[in-house]
């Protein structure tokens, strides 16, 4: 367990340390300790704690004068700013007991709690120990459970895949025995998304790292989702090496490879069944399809070959951001249509929102197909010509 503790007064902080030395859960305990809002950023910034024990009132420099301000412009900070580790669990402590009110009060906004902290009392240390033992025996408890599913999850471009955390927390509230590894790159500029071999080349990185933990679960089941510009990098992965045991499940959505593509004799072997999901009304693949070099919109119009117990196609009325929505009652695409295939391994089916007699879709294809076209031998000539 990672803690925090940012308390300008040294002789505090340390008889805290020491209470929980004296434990016998510190075995579990790493405790880091500063004086400064400023240093607790940087550690924010770097780190991902369990829990944050923080003296309301602080300095923000060493040699600056100590103002409770400072504390709630850092937790502020660690809220609103994407760049720090919120953690889990913040506890504040105060000796100015006058105040003690008026900082629960400010602290109940960020939905925390404030101890009296006066350096000649033990009750506040008490509390927060106990407070610690609880957290620190309930990670145990999640430990020793058996996680015998691996999910892994990859994001598209453009995106720091907010709806993983949301996904994340779905496998939380609905089993203790799945293990999800979320998989982030920062901003993809779209000049390397655009031409083949630089978008190869800032994919190559992530699909390494997502093959070790690949190879290092060879004895759970797999299940991989992945969104937009994921589809990408999970084929190449696929397509690239044998696994000794196939993955699960592979789910597509928004995909931006091509229809043509031949899913099942790619990956086949690595794989025993795939959903690929589309949104119908996805105007981010047209534009996909038009513009990039080697990509295309199978997230719009399904890989071509028949749906069957092994590979299906799913269309859904929505764009590329449909799978992160909730429906008309409040439950979200991913709870409905993702996760019993994941938590009951349910059986393949069958999901088709599209209108038959959609005239506008036997023009607007042959339309895409002509600019695609155009577009790139535009490209191609004028790379032809001024070089």
């Amino acid at each position: 367990m990672k803690i925090l503790i940012i308390d300008d007064n040294k002789v505090r902080y340390e008889k805290l340390i020491y209470e929980f030395s004296l434990t016998n859960e510190y075995k579990y305990m790493e405790i880091n300790s500063c004086e400064t809002s400023d240093k607790g950023r940087l550690l924010c910034k770097n780190n991902k704690f369990d829990l944050l024990i923080l003296d309301v009132c602080l300095p923000k420099k060493i040699g600056y004068k100590a103002d409770q301000e400072e504390g709630f412009k850092f937790l502020e900070d660690l809220h609103n700013n994407k760049k720090y580790f919120l953690p889990t669990k913040i506890i504040g402590i105060t000796a100015n007991i006058n105040y003690i009110d008026e900082y629960r009060e400010k602290f109940m906004k960020f939905t925390y709690i404030v101890y009296p902290a006066q350096i000649n009392s033990k009750i506040w240390i008490n509390n927060i120990i106990n407070n610690t033992i609880k957290i620190v025996n309930s990670d145990i408890k999640n430990e020793s459970i058996i996680k015998d599913k691996i999910v892994i999850s990859i994001h598209g471009i453009r995106t720091f895949g907010l709806w993983q955390h949301k996904l994340d927390k779905l496998f939380k509230e609905n089993s203790a025995t799945i293990n999800h590894h979320i998989f982030q790159y920062n901003f993809f500029d779209i000049l390397s998304f655009i031409f083949p071999i630089t978008r190869y080349l800032k994919a190559k990185k992530l699909i390494d790292k997502i093959k070790y933990i690949i190879d290092t679960n060879n004895n759970k089941k797999i299940y991989i989702i992945s969104h937009s510009f994921g589809t990408y990098i999970i084929m190449k992965l696929l397509e690239k090496n044998i696994f000794p045991n196939k993955i699960e499940l592979l789910i597509l959505s928004g995909s931006v490879l091509s229809p043509n593509y031949n899913i099942i004799e790619k990956i086949s072997s690595n794989v025993n069944k795939i959903i690929n999901d589309c949104g119908i009304n996805d105007k981010v693949l047209i534009a996909n399809r038009i513009f990039v070099l080697g990509l295309n919109d199978a997230g719009r119009r399904g890989f071509y070959g028949p749906n069957n117990e092994k590979f299906i196609n799913r269309y859904f009325k929505g764009g590329h951001s449909l799978y992160f929505k909730n429906n008309n009652c409040n439950k979200s695409f991913m709870e409905e249509n993702w996760l019993p295939y994941i938590l009951k391994d349910k059986n393949l089916k069958v999901i088709d929102e599209r209108n038959s007699d959609n005239i506008f879709l036997d023009f607007i294809n042959p339309l895409i197909n002509i600019l695609s076209i155009s577009f790139k031998l535009s490209i191609i000539f004028l790379l032809y010509y001024f070089t």
